[in-house]
């Protein structure tokens, strides 16, 4: 949870999981991202749930809003403050043995459904114009872990 020494107020359902569905392509380490029909490109996150585990949270919402329901979790990337939304996020890579189209659309049920777009993109490529900045903390810590990973 958040460092007391730097803390932030937390809104309620303000805990965030964000499983990051991750592939070696043609141009090295690609990441899982989508097209929200309102809000830019972004990676699957979702809210934890009243007495969930993180973990299990993490690829609950991951199944829920891309249809894949056979990723498992390698690690914990980072735990991120987001204050400007009052949030605190918890980061996963992920991986699945799934053969993944290289795009796809999904209809996820949220906020009385919409379709997501998917696509893989090189982490090296981001960030783009397109990521909404609440996302930016989030590219860094990949960039950074995967940096060091690989």
């Amino acid at each position: 949870m958040p460092d007391p020494a730097h803390s932030i107020i937390v809104a309620p359902g303000g805990v965030k999981v964000c499983p990051v569905l991750t592939r070696s392509g043609a141009h090295g380490r690609e990441i899982l991202a989508f097209v929200h029909p309102t809000a830019g490109h972004q990676i699957v996150k979702g809210t934890l749930e009243e007495g969930e585990a993180l973990e299990p949270a993490a690829l609950r919402e991951l199944a829920e809003e891309s249809g894949i329901d056979s990723a498992r979790i390698m690690a914990k990337i980072a735990e991120i403050e987001v204050p400007d939304y009052c949030q605190f996020w918890h980061v996963y890579e992920c991986e699945t043995d799934a053969d993944l189209a290289e795009k796809w659309s999904f209809f996820a049920q949220e906020d009385e459904g919409k379709w997501f777009h998917f696509f893989w993109i090189p982490l090296a490529q981001l960030p783009t114009k397109d990521w909404i900045d609440q996302f930016q903390p989030v590219i860094s810590a990949l960039q950074d872990w995967f940096a060091a990973k690989d």
